[in-house]
C-alpha cells in the first residue's frame, strides 16, 4: 500500500472510502425502495461497478459458483429446509435439520468421497481422484486449474510471517528437509517460496501421485526435489520443519483426513516439526459466500468440506495435533493453520 493511502492513525484512507461509499449505497437502496425507475438505474451502475472490478479469475470463479447455488435453492425447497430454517427460532445443525424434515443425515451433508453425487453422475464407485487417475488427459487439465488459482492469490509466505512460523528455529544443516509440499500438485507454490528464500536452509520436496509428480518435470524448479507419494501411505520424509498440505483436507471427509494427519504425524519430530495447512477456516457465523459454495461443491465432488476452527481442532486432535495458531490474512480467503504434535 503507498503511503498516500496510510492514514494518520494508520488506517488506510481507501479502506475507509469504501466503507462510506458502502453506506452511502445503502442509504441510496432505502432511498430508490419506492422508486422503480431509480432503483433500477443503481442497480445498473452497481452491476456496472462490479464488471469494472472483477479480474478474469473472479469472473471465472463466479461461474464456478452459478451451478452449487442453483442447485443448493432447489435442494432446499424441495427438502422444506427453508421452512425448517424460518420456523426455528435459533441456527439449526445437520443434524437438527435432518430430524426436523425427517430426512438422514447424508441427505443435508454427504460423508463419503465414494457415495456422493460425483459417483451418482458418472455411474462408478470410485472417489474424484481415483477416476482421474483413469482419466490422464483430465487428470493434466485439473492438475494446471490447481495450479491457475495461484494467479489470483497471495502465497502464503507473503500473507504471513514466514521467518517466525518457519524459519526461526530450523537446521541449518542442508541436507534436512525445510518443507515437504504434500499432494503439491505440479510445484507452483513451492516453486514460487524456492523463489521467495533462495537462502532458505534445507531441502524442499513436493510430493504428489506418479502421474501428477511426472507432469511437474518439464516446470518444476531444480531446487525442489520431487517425490511421487500416495497420502494414504505412510509419511517417507521424517523430522521435517513443516509438511505443508494446500487445499487437501476439503477434499475429504474426516475419517479419510485423519488417516493422512495420522500418516504425517508419524513422521514428525516432537518439538520441532509442524504442520501447516492453507485452507478456509470458516466463522461459526456470517461466513463469505465463496468459502460456503466451496462446502457445497466439495460435498458433491468429494464427499468433503470446508470447515469451522472448532472443527479442524477436532480432526487435528485425533491425529494427536494440537493448533498452535490460526494465522489469518482476510475474512474472506483461507487461513494458515500451525499444528504441531500434542503433549
Amino acid at each position: 500500500m503507498s503511503p498516500s493511502n496510510e492514514g494518520p492513525n494508520g488506517v488506510s484512507n481507501l479502506s475507509t472510502r469504501i466503507a462510506n461509499c458502502a453506506e452511502e449505497l445503502k442509504a441510496l437502496s432505502d432511498e430508490v425502495a419506492q422508486d422503480d425507475i431509480a432503483r433500477k438505474e443503481l442497480l445498473g451502475a452497481c452491476q456496472q461497478t462490479a464488471i469494472y472490478l472483477e479480474r478474469p479469475a473472479d469472473v471465472i470463479w463466479r461461474y464456478i459458483m452459478i451451478f452449487p447455488t442453483i442447485s443448493v435453492i432447489k435442494a432446499a425447497l424441495q427438502l422444506g429446509l427453508l421452512d425448517a430454517l424460518n420456523a426455528s427460532e435459533q441456527p439449526l445443525t445437520a443434524v437438527d435439520l435432518a430430524n426436523t424434515i425427517k430426512q438422514d443425515q447424508t441427505v443435508i451433508g454427504l460423508d463419503s468421497s465414494t457415495e456422493g453425487v460425483w459417483q451418482y453422475g458418472h455411474d462408478s464407485s470410485l472417489s474424484l481422484f481415483a477416476l482421474l487417475h483413469q482419466h490422464p488427459s483430465d487428470r493434466k487439465i485439473f492438475d494446471t486449474f490447481m495450479s491457475g488459482q495461484r494467479n489470483n492469490r497471495t502465497d502464503w509466505f507473503d500473507a504471513f510471517p514466514t521467518q517466525t512460523i518457519l524459519l526461526d528455529g530450523a537446521s541449518s544443516d542442508p541436507s534436512s528437509p525445510l518443507i515437504v509440499d504434500i499432494a503439491g500438485g505440479i510445484g507452483s507454490e513451492l516453486g514460487a517460496f524456492a523463489k521467495r528464500y533462495p537462502s532458505a536452509p534445507g531441502k524442499l520436496i513436493l510430493q504428489d501421485l506418479p502421474e501428477t509428480i511426472e507432469n511437474s518435470k518439464p516446470t518444476l524448479s531444480s531446487t525442489i526435489e520431487p517425490m511421487a507419494h500416495d497420502i494414504f501411505t505412510p509419511q517417507p520424509v521424517t523430522g521435517a520443519r513443516a509438511y505443508y498440505f494446500r487445499a487437501i483436507f476439503h477434499n475429504w471427509p474426516d475419517d479419510k483426513c485423519v488417516e493422512i494427519l495420522t500418516n504425517t504425524a508419524k513422521a514428525m519430530k516432537r518439538g520441532y516439526s509442524k504442520v501447516l495447512i492453507h485452507e478456509w477456516v470458516l466463522p461459526d457465523k456470517g461466513a463469505p459466500l465463496q468459502g460456503s459454495l466451496l462446502d457445497v461443491i466439495m460435498m458433491t465432488l468429494s464427499g468433503g468440506k470446508e470447515r469451522t476452527e472448532t472443527m479442524w481442532r477436532e480432526l487435528l486432535g485425533k491425529a494427536g495435533l494440537g493448533i498452535q495458531k490460526v494465522w489469518v490474512d482476510k475474512i474472506d480467503s483461507e487461513s494458515l493453520i500451525e499444528a504441531v504434535l500434542e503433549d
